[in-house]
C-alpha cells in the first residue's frame, strides 16, 4: 500500500527538510500537532504516516487551493482537521474546536511552487499573470491595486523594507512615472518596468526581491507571522516543539529573535547593572543554529537551498 506522503501529482511543491521536521517535531505519536501552513500537505502526510491512530492533525491554510490539494493527497483520514483561516488565528480557531494545548506545531514560511507555476495567481515574475500575488485572491487589494493607490515614497519604503532592494527609490519613481501613462496589470507590465529601470548585473535578484516586497506587503505576511508567533508558542503543552522552516532574511530573522526572546531569564534593558525582572524563560532553544538541508536534498530540491529550519520546546 502506497503511504500518503508517497503520492506526488506534481502540482504542489516536494515538501523541504521533512526527515529533519519530524524528527524536531514529533514527542507524543498519540498527540495533538497543527500543521499552520498546510499547502499541499506534503509534511502532514509524513506527519500522519509517523503518528497512531489516535492521534489528531490539524491543518491551516488561507489558500483555497492548498485545501483542494491537501483533500487529494490525505483523503478521508479521520485524524487530519482541515481549517480554512490564516495561521495567526491558530490559538483562536484550535479553542472553538476543544483543544487548549498540542504537542507539536510546524510551519514553513515559504511560498509553494504550485504557487510560482500558476500563472493566474501573480506570484512569479518569470510567467506573464495579473499582478494579484493574494495567497486568498478574496481578501484585500492586490498588488496591481496597490501599486495604482500608494504613494511613491510609501512605494520605495515598501520594496525597501520588505525586499531589503537598495534601489528602492529609482524603482519607485519608474513605476509612478509608468503608471501615469499606462495601467499596471500584469506581472510582465512589472517586469517591463523594472528591466527598463535596473542594471543588467544582478537583475534578475533586484526583480525577486521586489515580488517579495509586494507580496508580503498585500499578504501583511511580517504582522501574521509575528501574530503567529505568540499565538503559537502560548498554544503548546509543556514540552511540546515549534518548528519553524524559513527562507528568506526577514522571517528568519523574526523566528531567531523569536527564539532569543523565549529562551532567556533577563530581559531588563541592556543599561541596567542588575537584573530587577525576576523574569524566566519560557523555552530551550532546539537548534543552536540553523538547520539547513543536506547537499542530497538540494540537488534533488533547489527549493530547500534557501531553508533554514529553527525550533524551540516550550518549558
Amino acid at each position: 500500500m502506497q503511504k500518503q506522503h508517497e503520492i506526488d501529482d506534481g502540482s504542489y511543491h516536494i515538501p523541504v527538510m521533512v526527515d529533519q521536521v519530524m524528527q524536531f517535531l514529533i514527542g507524543d505519536l498519540n498527540g495533538i500537532y497543527i500543521d499552520a501552513t498546510l499547502g499541499g500537505a506534503g509534511h502532514t502526510s509524513v506527519l500522519l504516516d509517523h503518528l497512531n491512530e489516535n492521534a489528531q492533525v490539524i491543518g491551516f491554510d488561507r489558500d483555497p487551493d492548498a485545501h483542494k490539494a491537501a483533500a487529494d493527497r490525505i483523503g478521508g483520514d479521520k485524524r487530519f482537521i482541515p481549517i480554512f483561516a490564516p495561521f495567526s488565528s491558530i490559538r483562536t480557531i484550535a479553542s472553538q474546536h476543544g483543544i487548549s494545548g498540542c504537542n507539536g506545531i510546524f510551519a514553513d514560511f515559504g511560498v509553494s511552487s504550485y504557487q510560482l507555476d500558476a500563472a493566474a495567481r501573480g506570484f512569479s515574475f518569470m510567467r506573464e499573470g495579473p499582478l494579484d500575488l493574494r495567497m486568498n485572491q478574496k481578501d484585500g487589494p492586490s498588488a496591481a491595486e496597490l501599486i495604482e493607490a500608494i504613494d511613491e515614497k510609501d512605494l520605495a519604503d515598501l520594496i525597501f523594507r520588505y525586499g531589503e532592494e537598495r534601489r528602492s527609490r529609482g524603482i519607485a519613481k519608474a513605476i509612478v512615472r509608468e503608471r501615469g501613462k499606462n495601467a499596471i496589470t500584469k506581472t510582465t507590465d512589472l517586469v517591463s518596468i523594472l528591466d527598463r529601470c535596473l542594471p543588467p548585473k544582478n537583475r534578475i535578484k533586484s526583480i525577486a526581491r521586489v515580488f517579495q516586497a509586494l507580496r508580503i506587503a498585500v499578504n501583511d505576511e511580517l504582522t501574521e507571522l509575528e501574530s503567529f508567533l505568540d499565538e503559537a508558542f502560548h498554544l503548546l503543552n509543556p514540552n511540546g516543539h515549534l518548528v519553524m522552516l524559513t527562507y528568506h532574511s526577514l522571517e528568519d530573522r523574526l523566528a531567531k529573535r523569536f527564539i532569543v526572546q523565549k529562551t532567556r531569564d533577563c530581559i531588563c534593558p541592556p543599561e541596567l547593572p542588575i537584573c530587577v525582572c525576576e523574569h524566566r524563560a519560557e523555552g530551550v532553544s532546539l537548534t543552536k543554529k540553523a538547520v539547513s538541508a543536506t547537499a542530497e536534498e538540494i540537488e534533488k530540491n533547489p527549493r530547500a537551498r534557501s531553508a533554514k529550519l529553527r525550533a524551540i520546546k516550550k518549558i
